[in-house]
């Protein structure tokens, strides 16, 4: 087994950096979600205080219990047949694609993605699309890698068994 084929059958992760991003964003909407409450609060005081309380229960829920588990939960692996992706806490769920029925992938970065140098994908194959978020950069480039020679590999050897039927 050469050193792509290795490569191409291994499991991956999200970056690390994942937690973090998740950590900046439910911050961001208890922010908010802060704001309104002062309106709340402003308006009916016994109320106010009863939704700081919910939310910043669900706020350190999330921050404590919630991404550390979605963290674990996550992972994928590829290889020179499938792409299969791992999610969920209580619900497991998997998702596998046939390398054949992938069309394209989509690379992007948000602003707070850019600045911590992470990216997500989404693979379009015919018939869905597959979210997997906060890669490393070479992470994805090797998904892409490993996709793009799959597909070629198979190709070319499509074309032998034709041009051998032929003769």
């Amino acid at each position: 087994m050469n050193e792509n084929e290795r490569k191409a059958n291994m499991k991956y992760k999200m970056s690390t950096k994942a937690k973090t991003i998740w950590r900046i964003r439910l911050t961001l909407a208890a922010i908010l979600l802060s704001v309104l409450t002062g309106g709340i609060f402003a308006v009916s005081a016994p109320v106010g205080t009863i939704v700081a309380v919910i939310w910043l229960t669900v706020y350190f829920f999330g921050i404590i219990l919630y991404v550390p588990l979605a963290y674990r939960a996550c992972s994928f692996d590829i290889n020179n047949d499938f792409l299969t992706v791992k999610k969920g806490i209580i619900l497991n769920k998997y998702i596998v694609v046939n390398i054949d029925r992938v069309l394209y992938i989509e690379f992007f970065q948000s602003p707070l993605q850019r600045k911590m140098k992470v990216c997500s994908i989404i693979v379009h194959t015919a018939g869905s699309l597959i979210f997997i978020g906060q890669l490393e950069p070479e992470v994805a480039s090797h998904i892409r890698f490993v996709i793009k020679n799959s597909k070629e590999q198979k190709t070319d050897e499509k074309e032998k068994d034709e041009e051998a039927q032929q003769l």
